[in-house]
């Protein structure tokens, strides 16, 4: 049963047009003002979402209707057609084959995720890039649409503009657009918990801030205290420590796991007492330390890993990005939390262990 109720719903997220992203002109044509007209602020409780919508457009109420988890936002257009925006809601998303299974049921089922651009996190939602195709392919999609992606809540949004976007008002001869001020005011608003309490989310922002950092921490390394220490049951052939203090604070600290066939270098970045950065280098030799012949590195591999409130947030390994939604991510992010253990990280952070060694 079809529910009407007096409200407009959109959803910021990633726009294609058959094979290319649309740009600001396509979605934004005519100018899109300020909000100049009144708006409401209209809430689901069942799907756990807000949205802004305007009251009137082209004088007509504006109303949405839902069908489970579909809605369709309607209006009048200014030569007084019907303006429709449909939005898909989806729920218990948490991996990328979740995501892919919505876009092929919302859209077609020869439809792909070409990417999930997590470093594009925003208002909570990250953008999703649908690999489309053209009119000869199994993923035509030639009108504007919108995915969104929400870690948070485990939810994911679409809404399609369709080829020129609906929703525009004739105001003192001139059209004026209400598009992307519908889009940018969606929010998922529901209590919900990530897939895992050690994954976090990140930024382009936080991560360039982080770098700034991490930069920063590395041109005044020489103006730190610096304690070197060697133990013996963090891996086979043992560990060396190296901590940089500032102060009392630990600022970096260098690990270097020792290993039969190998060795792993770590260099973690700590900010207000907590991992920002992580920088880790696999070396792989040729033949176990313990056989006799030339011993040489074969293989080396460099990870490199970014942190949010101490937990793992975006992570590339070999040059390549680790889906934050895989097994694989989750699976690193536990054995992280298991390695600040084991380096008793906290009391490291505690206390300037160079301090200790004096005493």
């Amino acid at each position: 049963m079809l529910k009407k109720v007096l409200i407009n719903i959109s959803v910021i997220g990633f726009c294609l047009i058959a094979l290319s992203a649309c740009n600001s002109t396509n979605i934004n044509d005519p100018k899109e003002p300020a909000i100049s007209k009144k708006w409401s602020t209209y809430t689901n409780k069942e799907y756990g979402f807000t949205i802004d919508y305007p009251k009137e457009l082209n004088g007509e109420s504006v109303v949405i209707t839902q069908d489970k988890n579909v809605f369709k936002l309607q209006g009048k257009n200014p030569v007084g057609n019907e303006a429709e925006i449909p939005i898909t809601i989806g729920t218990n998303i948490r991996y990328k084959k979740d995501i892919e299974k919505f876009i092929k049921n919302t859209y077609f089922e020869g439809c792909e995720v070409k990417d999930v651009l997590y470093t594009e996190l925003n208002n909570g939602l990250v953008p999703v890039d649908i690999a489309g195709t053209d009119g000869n392919g199994e993923c035509w999609i030639n009108w504007i649409t919108f995915v969104k992606f929400s870690p948070g809540y485990n939810k994911i949004v679409s809404i399609d503009l369709g080829q020129e976007p609906p929703f525009n008002e004739k105001v003192n001869g001139e059209i004026q657009s209400y598009n992307m001020e519908i889009v940018n005011s969606f929010k998922f608003t529901s209590s919900g918990t990530l897939h895992s309490d050690v994954v976090e989310y990140i930024s382009k922002e936080n991560k360039e801030a982080i770098d700034a950092y991490v930069k920063n921490v590395e041109n005044t390394l020489e103006t730190y205290s610096k304690c070197e220490n060697t133990v013996f049951d963090l891996s086979t052939e043992g560990a060396q420590l190296l901590t940089y203090y500032d102060d009392n604070n630990l600022v970096k600290l260098d690990v270097v796991y020792y290993g039969e066939t190998g060795k792993v270098e770590k260099e973690m970045y700590l900010k207000d007492n907590q991992v920002v950065h992580n920088n880790v280098i696999n070396e792989h030799y040729n033949q176990p330390i313990y056989e006799q012949g030339d011993l040489q590195t074969e293989k080396v591999i460099l990870d490199q890993q970014y942190f949010k409130n101490g937990k793992l947030a975006f992570w590339t390994k070999g040059g390549e990005i680790i889906d934050p939604s895989s097994e694989d991510f989750l699976e690193e992010a536990n054995q992280l939390q298991k390695e600040f253990d084991n380096l008793h990280l906290s009391q490291l952070i505690e206390k300037n262990i160079c301090e200790q060694i004096k005493e």
